[in-house]
């Protein structure tokens, strides 16, 4: 196994960094990594790197020198509150196997191709008030698509493409 400080290039006699968490409120993580990274910048604060996790949307694991840079990097952001003792080696595993599984499914994520919708083709609404009724496609847009209920009455929606599928044969 690999130590942080070897892979980091610390010599002997130096101080390896450690991973501080700092708890905030949910939703507001990257605000505070990009505060971080403009305090790292001004403060020349010894701070490497800055990571919210999906499971953990109200903590932000730091990874700097010491708990003083941390401290000031995080100052008056509302509700910020950094846990001054490090990680443990076994709780540091723990977070880099939950960082690894977030990088595969993000590289999964970026697999997924994008669904090409066509004028006149016939899709499924799996979305909003219409949930479950067929519709036509009318106009397609880079972010939105305009539908035709297919009611009688010409009746045109506005939805996102991702509140539709296309329908398949056996559904028609």
């Amino acid at each position: 196994m690999v130590s942080w400080g070897a892979r980091r290039g610390v010599k002997l006699g130096e101080e390896s960094p450690k991973i501080f968490v700092v708890r905030v409120p949910k939703g507001r993580g990257i605000d505070l990594i990009q505060l971080i990274q403009l305090r790292k910048q001004l403060l020349k604060l010894p701070i490497y790197s800055a990571i919210v996790l999906e499971e953990h949307p109200d903590l932000v694991f730091v990874e700097a020198k010491d708990f003083v840079a941390v401290a000031k990097a995080v100052a008056y952001f509302k509700y910020a509150r950094p846990i001054d003792t490090p990680l443990s080696p076994t709780e540091c595993e723990g977070l880099i196997d939950a960082i690894s599984k977030a990088i595969e499914k993000a590289e999964e994520i970026e697999e997924v191709e994008e669904i090409k919708f066509e004028i006149g083709q016939i899709v499924r609404i799996i979305r909003g008030p219409f949930k479950d009724r067929k519709a036509r496609v009318v106009s397609v847009s880079k972010n939105k698509l305009f539908l035709d209920l297919m009611s009688g009455a010409m009746l045109l929606i506005e939805v996102k493409p991702e509140d539709v599928e296309p329908c398949t044969e056996k559904q028609e």
